[in-house]
């Protein structure tokens, strides 16, 4: 009777183990910036969610993405790296939505993701989502736009 009680034991034990080895326990993080965006700055450009000045369809479909976003890895900690990541100390695109900022870098080589950095941070994350740089520094990319004649 004690033994089967003790290949109980162990076999949960060793369920746990493998349960524990594959990340099951690991408390997952929610988005980075939050379910619910209202608002959001590029540098020092600010846009509403709902303002009628801007592509309603492009806002819709950009902010989808940004409430799923969640830092996955570290990708570098070495500061000789980060230019190649996109990331320099020039031409910064600072992205902040409900007090939290990242830093822009280039669209990871699998394009699978964005580099980014928090501000002020060593470290180099990979982001779950595509992010170009270029288009949201851009403020023609948010508004409406004009039907051609």
């Amino acid at each position: 009777m004690k033994i089967k009680q003790l290949s109980f034991f162990v076999l949960v034990g060793l369920l746990g183990m493998v349960l524990f080895k594959f990340g099951v326990f690991k408390k997952t993080s929610g988005p980075y910036f939050g379910k619910l965006i209202n608002k959001f700055c590029v540098n020092d450009k600010c846009y509403q969610a709902d303002d009628k000045n801007l592509n309603a369809e492009m806002i819709k479909a950009t902010l989808e993405k940004w409430q799923i976003m969640k830092l996955t890895d570290v990708i570098s900690t070495n500061k000789n790296k980060f230019a190649e990541m996109g990331i320099t100390e020039t031409d910064k695109i600072i992205l902040e939505i409900n007090g939290k900022k990242l830093e822009i870098g280039a669209v990871s080589l699998d394009y699978t993701g964005t580099m980014v950095r928090i501000p002020n941070d060593n470290k180099i994350y990979k982001l779950n989502v595509i992010i170009d740089r270029n288009h949201i520094n851009d403020p023609k990319y948010w508004m409406l736009t004009q039907e051609l004649k």
